[in-house]
């Protein structure tokens, strides 16, 4: 079960172009696991798919059987398989291991499609980004990968003394730090001040929550100094905006980890343990017991979603 939590509030959230979105997209997000780890056929480990059962592929399922309701549940809860945001009554796109694309056509009556990887695609991308700003940095509107957000969060830092402080909040399975920017008018400080966590790319493929928080930065700090909407959300709130929980997801243009892990179903509730954390949710749960946030976003993508926790 996964809980997600929405809030509004006036505090800015990003800056797109020469547009600013007004407001808060607050996700909370509390995660949850499956205590059973059974064989694939009987019952599905929903703490991590992919650890248990290998790498996940991207997938069309369609569905002969036009009458029959239960199917979704049954790709999810006996094979394994993560459904993506495309779903129709007989088409599913979807995450599913070799172990599940071999058995599904055998146990269901469902036809099983690979779809294109793109993550070859997608590091050339990154590489081409990579050598064509080589030792400068990557303007706004290119995405950053690893080497490029850490420039840019250091020429942030370096800029902007007086309101920023770069830090990190612990490494990836790969050994990437975690980085986060801090924005505050007493950077060095905790005052009574109300604090704001933002985070974004736990699925490494959703890209442009990431990109959206290097503008929110971007756009904090630039306009401190001349838009009074601007200092007054720096000088009364203490915001931390981690642009990327899953770095090595981002590089390799993957959904899961290093270690094949879906960060967003690797975090505990209130009933279940998770049985194999990862540094990145471990790294996250710590440093929010560290604070006392009031509000949280966590960004995601590919869909329109707003979920209520009421």
């Amino acid at each position: 079960l996964l809980l997600c939590c929405l809030f509004l509030s006036p505090l800015t959230l990003a800056l797109m172009g020469s547009k600013v979105l007004l407001g808060t997209l607050v996700v909370v997000l509390v995660g949850a696991v499956a205590p059973s780890l059974a064989q694939i056929g009987a019952h599905c480990p929903q703490e991590q798919v992919s650890g248990y059962f290998g790498n996940l592929h991207a997938v069309r399922v369609r569905n002969r059987n036009a009458h029959d309701t239960t199917w979704w549940n049954d790709l999810q809860q006996r094979f394994c398989v993560e459904l993506d945001h495309y779903r129709t009554g007989t088409e599913v796109h979807a995450y599913a291991s070799d172990e599940a694309i071999k058995l599904l056509p055998t146990q269901m009556d469902v036809e099983v499609e690979r779809l294109p990887d793109l993550s070859s695609v997608w590091t050339s991308h990154l590489r081409s980004i990579s050598e064509q700003y080589a030792g400068r940095l990557v303007p706004l509107g290119q995405y950053h990968n690893y080497e490029a957000l850490t420039n840019f969060l250091t020429d942030i830092a370096a800029r902007f003394p007086d309101i920023t402080r770069k830090f990190t909040i612990g490494t990836s399975v790969a050994g990437r730090e975690l980085w986060g920017m801090r924005i505050s008018k007493n950077p060095d400080m905790n005052e009574l001040e109300p604090e704001f966590k933002y985070v974004g790319n736990m699925h490494g493929d959703e890209t442009v929550g990431r990109e959206m928080l290097v503008y929110l930065i971007d756009h904090l700090t630039n306009n401190y100094a001349t838009d009074a909407r601007v200092q007054w959300l720096v000088d009364n709130t203490d915001i931390f905006i981690v642009p990327s929980m899953n770095p090595d997801g981002f590089e390799h243009g993957r959904r899961t980890n290093d270690h094949g892990y879906d960060l967003n179903r690797n975090f505990p509730d209130q009933f279940i343990s998770v049985h194999n954390p990862q540094p990145e949710t471990t790294a996250i749960i710590n440093w929010s017991n560290a604070h006392h946030f009031v509000l949280s976003a966590n960004l995601h993508g590919g869909s329109l979603v707003c979920n209520y926790p009421w």
